[in-house]
């Protein structure tokens, strides 16, 4: 299912899961905006086995969405504004709850400052919005992790609803922070929104 959302200066983005040609275009997203991701920093070939493992993990299961993309239409074709992967971290024995984490948002620089950030994230949450109206789960807890030197983002994150959970010291790297960043979806949200 897509959704589209019309950007002012841009014209129309569309919200989507990755078609397979996207990929090569994701991974160089992911590049240029985690420079010194323990993946994303090293070879291309590394990145598209890790992405790989992502989607193979998600395959089976119902509640995911893997990869999602952000476009915008450019003379005549698609351009990749923006990407997040959307991971089932855990489930519930008897299929109640589920665990989500949010990871690898990025956006093109060109596009930053449009909402596209929060629209990939308004997609996925509408996607576990849609899991609870179906009723296959009644709860959802949404995590994101960022790391030190993307701490600026908190803000970003908070303003969707999420809040620091905890914070850890050398989960990525030796001597550096990460903040654990989370939140509730529920039926009773459903209701209300």
């Amino acid at each position: 299912m897509e959704q589209k959302a019309i950007i002012e200066t841009h014209g129309v983005i569309t919200i989507r899961p990755i078609k397979p040609a996207e990929l090569k275009d994701v991974i160089k997203l992911l590049k240029k905006s985690f420079k010194i991701h323990n993946v994303f920093s090293g070879p291309t070939k590394d990145i598209r086995k890790y992405l790989a493992k992502l989607r193979k993990a998600e395959e089976n299961n119902p509640l995911t969405f893997g990869i999602i993309v952000a476009t915008l239409q450019e003379e005549k074709k698609d351009v990749l504004a923006g990407t997040m992967v959307v991971r089932t971290s855990a489930m519930s024995k008897e299929g109640l709850h589920a665990s989500f984490k949010y990871m690898h948002l990025a956006v093109n620089e060109k596009y930053r400052k449009h909402g596209i950030g929060t629209k990939l994230m308004g997609y996925a949450d509408e996607k576990i919005h849609q899991l609870i109206e179906k009723g296959k789960i009644k709860t959802a807890r949404v995590q994101v992790n960022i790391a030190e030197p993307e701490k600026e983002t908190i803000n970003f994150y908070e303003k969707s609803g999420f809040h620091v959970e905890a914070n850890l010291s050398n989960y990525y790297r030796y001597n550096e922070q990460v903040y654990i960043l989370s939140k509730l979806i529920s039926a009773e949200e459903n209701k209300e929104g």
